[in-house]
């Protein structure tokens, strides 16, 4: 459920470039994520429970749902639907109605870790397994609390394509079917495609030898992030935060196909 709420953000999160005077830019090209030099983790999120509701907070999606096997909303046109508990909850993740992903969360029996599988098909067609754990770092019983991650594997580690033109950076994520095209000025531009929820927009600003990112949806901000690349051209850092979380900065590195 987390994952796919976040994939939108996590796609539009790179949509940085290069400087537009660049003749050839060595930002243009396929980027893939490369797991094993990436720090994925720390990310905390907490769920309160309160006469059978959770209210989930990640710091930058807020919503709640009960597991009654009913639909509740997250956002626009997407859905959560949960069954099961105490220590073991399905959830069915819907976008226009249809499902799109199913997340099983399993509780140790000591009640300090949570694991979360979750399955589904991807736009273009691929299927995917994540899996997450999580650590639980506050108060509380079954599923409220508040859990850090500490382990984040993807069954195939994403990669997209960037185009500059100009002053304007295009951004293709083939697996998801998500594009964007923004000038590098700051002015915010839509995600359109596939997953992307309407009202999505980032805006990318150049800075400090890089280039800062604001994601909105809807116009409230979601996250922000650093995009810097290598100096010789290989490697592409991008290290994102939520506002009131820079203490749980995660840091993605892609490897130039």
């Amino acid at each position: 459920m987390k994952k796919v709420l976040l994939c939108a953000c996590m796609a539009v999160l790179l949509l940085a470039a290069a400087s537009p005077c660049l003749a050839a830019s060595p930002w243009d090209g396929t980027w893939k994520l490369n797991e094993a030099k990436s720090k994925m983790t720390g990310a905390t999120t907490t769920l309160t429970e309160s006469g059978g509701m959770y209210t989930v907070d990640t710091g930058s999606f807020k919503f709640k749902f009960a597991c009654d096997g009913k639909d509740y909303t997250l956002i626009a046109d997407r859905t959560i639907t949960c069954t099961g508990g105490p220590n073991n909850f399905t959830e069915v993740m819907k976008i226009a109605g249809k499902p799109f992903e199913t997340t099983k969360r399993t509780i140790s029996a000591d009640g300090k870790t949570m694991t979360e599988v979750s399955t589904g098909t991807r736009p273009d067609g691929t299927a995917f397994t994540d899996t997450e754990t999580e650590m639980r770092v506050g108060p509380g019983t079954g599923m409220a609390g508040t859990w850090k991650s500490t382990k984040v594997k993807d069954s195939a580690p994403g990669s997209f394509m960037l185009k500059v033109n100009g002053d304007v950076l295009h951004f293709d994520d083939t697996a998801y079917k998500e594009v964007s095209d923004a000038k590098l000025d700051g002015t915010p531009a839509p995600i359109t495609g596939g997953t992307a929820p309407a009202g999505l927009m980032v805006s990318n600003k150049l800075q400090n030898g890089g280039v800062f990112s604001i994601v909105t949806l809807n116009g409230k901000e979601l996250s922000r992030d650093m995009m810097t690349i290598s100096a010789d051209g290989k490697t592409l850092t991008d290290v994102v935060w939520t506002v009131g979380k820079e203490s749980e900065k995660r840091s993605y590195v892609y490897d130039k196909q």
